[in-house]
């Protein structure tokens, strides 16, 4: 089971994250959408967790493996 780390392309490599301007950045349509789109992409994934007893298991049987 591959881990889940979610990244978000919010502004270039050209802005430092935590600055002035990328706090303006996070404030336009396409940035807002991107956020929303990830928030619903852990949300979703928290749902099939919950909901699958079959990949409950699967992801308590890979945390055993890897310890």
């Amino acid at each position: 089971m591959t881990p889940l780390h979610p990244v978000l392309a919010i502004v270039g490599p050209e802005v430092a994250n935590h600055s002035v301007e990328f706090c303006e950045a996070t404030t336009s349509p396409r940035e807002r959408e991107a956020l929303l789109n990830g928030a619903k992409l852990l949300a979703m994934t928290a749902v099939d967790y919950l909901t699958s007893e079959a990949l409950r298991k699967q992801v308590v049987a890979e945390f055993k493996r890897s310890a």
